[in-house]
């Protein structure tokens, strides 16, 4: 094992789920380590891991197929675990599973749909005051 596989997997049993992220690029082109290591990031409940997998699964290029319903379940893992991510907040508001809309209506009414509107007014009230080439 490489001295790069000893420090990830150290930093992986002590739990934390960056490293996992960060060696899930190291290994890229290593599905059988890079989905490994993101799975134990999942499973340390580390956002940026949940919505790789999540991308990942939408795109076709996640080892293990997932249906639309577990797809959305990811993004809604990853949006509860960091609820101000927008990139989580943009995975969750386009899952649109018949069956996990169903399930998770009232939570997605009631708590989501005030944050989906709440980043779309942030995008909309901008001036362009912060744009490079102003």
């Amino acid at each position: 094992m490489a001295l790069h596989d000893s420090l990830m997997e150290k930093g992986i049993q002590e739990g934390s789920g960056l490293c996992c992220i960060h060696t899930q690029l190291a290994f890229y082109g290593d599905d059988a380590k890079r989905s490994g290591y993101l799975k134990a990031g999942m499973r340390l409940g580390h956002p940026s891991c949940i919505m790789k997998i999540a991308e990942l699964a939408e795109n076709g290029e996640w080892p293990e197929e997932l249906s639309p319903y577990d797809i959305g379940e990811l993004w809604l893992r990853a949006a509860r675990y960091s609820p101000d991510d927008e990139e989580a907040l943009r995975g969750l508001r386009h899952v649109s599973d018949p069956a996990f809309l169903l399930r998770h209506k009232e939570e997605l009414q009631k708590y989501w749909k005030p944050q989906w509107e709440k980043l779309l007014t942030v995008k909309d009230e901008e001036d362009g005051r912060y744009d490079a080439y102003v």
